[in-house]
C-alpha cells in the first residue's frame, strides 16, 4: 500500500514539475519575436477596418491625398526648371518647361477641385496629371 502511494505521490510531483512556464501571454512572446508579422497584422487590420469608413471620410480622404500631390508639384516646379536650365538645351528646353508648365495647371486645377470638394471630378484630373508625368519622363527619362 505505501509503494502504491509513494508511485502515485511521485508521479503526481513528476507531472506538476512538467509544466512549461509561461512568462508571457503567447501573443506578447509573438509580437516580441516577430515584428514584421505585428506590422504586417496591423496594416490588414486597418484595411480591414477602412471598409466601414463613412462616404465623408473617405471624400476627406481623397481629397486631402489631392491637396498633397497639388502642394508637392507647386513646391518642386523652381528645382524642376533649374534642372531644366542647368542640363537642357533647346527644342528640349521648351518641351521640359512647357510639361511642367502644364504640371502647375493640373495641380492648380486639382486643388481647385479639392478645396470645392468636387470629388467627382477628382480623378479624372488626376489621371490628367498622370499623363504628364509619364510624358516627361518617357522623353526625358526614356521610361515611365
Amino acid at each position: 500500500m505505501y509503494k502504491n502511494f509513494f508511485i502515485l505521490t511521485s508521479l503526481l510531483f513528476l507531472s506538476s514539475c512538467s509544466q512549461p512556464e509561461v512568462k508571457k501571454n503567447s501573443i506578447a512572446m509573438h509580437i516580441d519575436q516577430n515584428n514584421k508579422l505585428y506590422i504586417m497584422m496591423h496594416s490588414l487590420n486597418s484595411s480591414i477596418y477602412k471598409k466601414n469608413r463613412s462616404e465623408l471620410e473617405i471624400d476627406d480622404a481623397k481629397r486631402r491625398y489631392a491637396l498633397n500631390i497639388a502642394t508637392n508639384i507647386k513646391q518642386s516646379s523652381n528645382l524642376l526648371n533649374r534642372y531644366g536650365k542647368k542640363n537642357l538645351k533647346d527644342d528640349n528646353l521648351k518641351n521640359f518647361f512647357d510639361l511642367n508648365e502644364q504640371l502647375l495647371t493640373h495641380a492648380s486645377k486639382i486643388e481647385l477641385i479639392a478645396n470645392n470638394y468636387e470629388m467627382e471630378k477628382l480623378d479624372n484630373e488626376i489621371e490628367r496629371l498622370n499623363n504628364i508625368c509619364t510624358s516627361c519622363h518617357i522623353q526625358f527619362r526614356g521610361y515611365r
